[in-house]
């Protein structure tokens, strides 16, 4: 996105990183681990039970390549 870290291989690494930490078969984890207790400076996202929506959950739109 915008050619950063395209020059200097961060780009690569980033996405290495992606499918090595966060890719499953079904599709990618928006984060991992996910949060088990609430985190006033986090909000929301640490409100939800651990997998669901944003909180290490994987949403259904097309993320596989």
């Amino acid at each position: 996105m915008a050619g950063i870290g395209g020059g200097d291989g961060r780009a690569v690494r980033a996405l290495d990183s992606v499918k090595e930490h966060l890719d499953t078969r079904f599709g990618i984890v928006l984060n991992q681990p996910a949060y088990s207790t609430y985190h006033v400076e986090l909000g929301e996202i640490s409100s939800y039970p651990p997998g669901y929506k944003e909180n290490a959950g994987i949403f259904c739109h097309n993320n596989r390549g």
